[in-house]
């Protein structure tokens, strides 16, 4: 880039005249891009990393959403930026990243997200500062929509897709507001359901933040309802709708900040309900396996 090269960087020439080679020096152990599964020991080696899955069929928003909370982070805004304590994908994040940034340098909403494989998903990683702790490491997902699509329906067909659901800590579902609105409305009302019936079937109490993207634009009143009363009766939760054009709506940072934090909360041991036929503590927090 035309600058001072770093003397502590292996590789560097000799500038302290002492005669050290710092060119035999080890390599960095991971490359900067989107970690795949065999990368996570370099970060499982420093604590337990807390997983997000970013949930939604294509086009539904997923990299812009990861996207716009990278940029947001870049700034020192939204409710992790600020916590920001490093990255292991540095150029990982920069690839989605780029493209909302100005013209030249970016040319609108990241393209469509592809994979080699239906196996290895892409995972972005940032260290937060919490507390006085040492940092805490959370993984977010980027894969392609196709992948849940392929999962909704049949879970054979997209083992990536459900190794995200067996790993999430909290999992983030997406529904597109252009498709629900869309000509093949009927069918994305269709897609979405089954995705997110899917979906509450194996979170088994982790949390879920359902979001409705590109909120600006109106969706048929019956299909709205729909959707909020199925992420009420499946989540539990309401929708949170974001919008980069309307105001009244909340800012594409939310979701993924929401999903993170859920990730991020502590939870307990859910105690069973039947307790008779021991009173003994221990006993009391086996699972429904344990207990057949």
């Amino acid at each position: 880039m035309g600058l001072q090269p770093c003397p502590h960087f292996a590789g560097a020439p000799d500038l302290e005249g002492d005669g050290i080679d710092r060119s035999e020096g080890r390599s960095l152990p991971w490359s900067g891009l989107a970690l795949g599964l065999a990368d996570l020991s370099a970060v499982a080696a420093l604590g337990r990393p807390h997983l997000v899955g970013v949930v939604g069929a294509a086009n539904a928003g997923k990299t812009t959403l990861l996207a716009a909370h990278w940029l947001a982070a870049r700034r020192g805004v939204g409710d992790f930026g600020y916590r920001f304590a490093g990255s292991y994908t540095l150029i990982g994040w920069h690839q989605i990243a780029r493209h909302l940034q100005w013209v030249p340098h970016g040319r609108g909403f990241p393209p469509h997200t592809t994979a080699p494989d239906n196996r290895t998903p892409a995972l972005l990683h940032t260290a937060v500062s919490i507390g006085r702790d040492s940092p805490t490491h959370v993984l977010h997902t980027d894969v392609p929509g196709e992948w849940y699509s392929e999962w909704a329906y049949d879970v054979a067909q997209a083992p990536g897709a459900a190794w995200i659901a067996e790993a999430a800590d909290a999992f983030v579902i997406l529904a597109d507001s252009d498709a629900l609105a869309g000509p093949e409305r009927g069918t994305a009302r269709g897609d979405y359901e089954t995705l997110a019936g899917r979906l509450a079937s194996v979170a088994q109490g982790r949390p879920v933040v359902p979001v409705q993207t590109k909120a600006d634009i109106r969706v048929p009143g019956k299909i709205q309802a729909h959707i909020d009363g199925l992420n009420a009766r499946l989540f539990g939760a309401v929708t949170v709708r974001v919008s980069v054009h309307d105001r009244d709506c909340e800012p594409v940072t939310a979701a993924i900040d929401l999903g993170t934090a859920a990730a991020l909360a502590p939870r307990r041991a859910r105690v069973a309900d039947d307790r008779s036929e021991s009173n003994d503590s221990f006993l009391a927090f086996r699972s429904a396996a344990g207990q057949s």
